[in-house]
């Protein structure tokens, strides 16, 4: 398997992406879950929707109220351009940003579902087959990050 992603900024104020089959496919295999999850506000997704408000009720639905719909709109519309430009070979500044935003969202999900540390290591999902690929995704998008922000 080969997984080695490119973005490159471009003298036109462009980026030249170049992501591999496996690379291009895993997105396309997380983005509809991310676009559920986000959806529905489900608690995997509680990273996506931090609310600094936790110990106040009150004010966390004030909050709620006043800045969830905003989060939620972007984080659809950031999903919505990574998905129309999915196959693209080059990107403007504004398509990366939104790329940038998704994958890092899938990235803050699955860490959350695999309960990750900064000491996390493979080794510690090796008996367990799904976690062990889930981590090998969260470890590919990390790249693909790294990537996206050093072009930007």
């Amino acid at each position: 398997m080969r997984f080695f992603s490119s973005v490159r900024a471009q003298r036109d104020g462009s980026y030249a992406i170049s992501f591999s089959d496996n690379e291009r496919n895993l997105i396309q295999m997380l983005v509809p879950q991310l676009r559920e999850l986000v959806e529905s506000r489900d608690p995997m997704a509680w990273r996506l929707f931090p609310n600094p408000h936790e110990d106040d009720p009150l004010l966390a639905l004030q909050y709620e109220e006043m800045i969830g719909d905003d989060l939620l709109d972007k984080r659809r519309a950031s999903i919505d351009t990574l998905e129309r430009t999915m196959n693209a070979k080059v990107l403007t500044e504004e398509e990366l940003l939104a790329w940038m935003t998704s994958v890092n969202d899938l990235r803050l999900v699955l860490g959350t579902r695999l309960d990750l540390t900064e000491e996390s290591e493979l080794e510690d999902f090796q008996d367990d087959e799904g976690a062990e690929g889930l981590f090998i995704a969260y470890v590919m998008l990390g790249m693909m990050l790294e990537n996206i922000v050093s072009a930007l």
